[in-house]
Formats: C-alpha cells, sequence, structure tokens
C-alpha cells in the first residue's frame, strides 16, 4: 500500500510539473493567444489548478504585472474552452454564469425552446458530473435551473 501510495504521489508531483512547465511555455510565447490554441489539447484540470494557484500567489506577492498576464492567459482558455462547447452546454454555462436568478429565469424563457427536451438530458448529465465532484450547491443550481426549463418545455 505505501508503494502504491508513493507511486500515486510521483504521478501527482509530474503532473502538476508538467501543467507548470505549460503555463511557463504560454507566458513566455510571444503571442500566448496562438500558444492557447496550439496546446488546449494539453490543459485540464490540474493545469487550470496550476494557473490558479500562480493568479492568487501573484496577487499575494503584490505582483500585479504577473497577476494580470495570468488571468489575461486564463480568460483567453476560457474563451477557447466555451467556444468548443455544445450550443446546449454553452447555454447552461451562461444560466450559471448569469448576474442574477432573474437573468437566467428570463434567458431560460426566451431560449430553452431552441434546445429542446435534449436540453434536460444535457442538465443531468453535467448533474451527474458535477455530483460526482462533489459540488453540492452547484447541483442544486443546475437542477433549480432545469425545473425552470422543463416548465418552459412543457416536458
Amino acid at each position: 500500500i505505501m508503494q502504491l501510495t508513493q507511486m500515486i504521489d510521483q504521478q501527482q508531483q509530474m503532473e502538476m510539473q508538467a501543467a507548470a512547465d505549460l503555463l511557463r511555455q504560454m507566458l513566455m510565447n510571444p503571442d500566448p493567444e496562438a500558444a492557447v490554441r496550439e496546446n488546449m489539447s494539453r490543459v485540464d484540470d490540474t493545469f487550470m489548478a496550476v494557473l490558479e494557484l500562480n493568479i492568487q500567489e501573484a496577487e499575494k506577492q503584490g505582483d500585479v504585472g504577473a497577476s494580470t498576464r495570468l488571468k489575461s492567459l486564463r480568460d483567453m482558455i476560457v474563451a477557447a474552452l466555451q467556444s468548443n462547447m455544445r450550443p446546449d452546454v454553452r447555454f447552461i454555462n451562461d444560466l450559471l454564469s448569469a448576474p442574477s436568478e432573474a437573468d437566467a429565469m428570463t434567458m431560460i424563457n426566451e431560449q430553452a425552446a431552441g434546445y429542446g427536451p435534449d436540453l434536460l438530458e444535457t442538465f443531468d448529465a453535467l448533474v451527474e458530473v458535477i455530483g460526482a465532484q462533489v459540488q453540492p450547491q452547484l447541483v442544486e443550481r443546475l437542477q433549480a435551473l432545469k425545473a425552470a426549463a422543463k416548465a418552459v418545455l412543457k416536458a
């Protein structure tokens, strides 16, 4: 068991180092947008965690320049991820990012019908994935949004 635990720890350290190396490579590239496009297949949860940790550390150190560059890179990555999302997943993401619950309900009332009943299945799939990651508040919000969409779709 100890040997297995040590192997897992080493694997995690290697993944973190690879993510840190990729982040450094992207930051050093004179065209960060091109670096993001070229490396999207390597962006994963570990990379995003390393990026967020670096943003927090730059802010903690008061390094405004580094913090700004890192946040800009994060924004480019998020935009690239969103552009690759299926339309129904992007819509749900937009609902979750809405400034208020009233805005989300307006979006559902105006746009849910365009996605049809498949939207409800997408909600279920996201609830399952997020529930597995133990994010109960997000699961509750998704379920509430799904109920509103279901009412609009009369499904």
